[in-house]
């Protein structure tokens, strides 16, 4: 043979080669993930207070403040639910 078709070949089968590496290391199948249960127009407020959040940090505090007492409340309210099955 040649010296020019041997380049020839040698540059065929490393074309192969690299095609072949590279189709084996892709991912076949996209997995899209989709929140069907929770609409975008529930997420509005979570993406409203981050952007206060950055735009506006001393409004990081206030909205913390409102939590801690939200989760205080919803505990007093657990309590009370748990004394009233004790009564029955």
């Amino acid at each position: 043979m040649n010296p020019k078709t041997e380049r020839y070949i040698i540059l065929i089968l490393f074309i192969i080669l690299l095609f072949a590496g590279l189709n084996g290391c892709a991912n076949k199948t996209a997995k899209v993930k989709t929140a069907d249960n929770e609409p975008s127009i529930g997420r509005m407020q979570s993406i409203a207070d981050i952007l206060g959040c950055m735009f506006a940090p001393q409004e990081c505090q206030k909205i913390k403040e409102e939590e801690k007492q939200q989760e205080e409340i919803t505990e007093e309210f657990d309590k009370l639910d748990k004394e009233t099955k004790d009564e029955k």
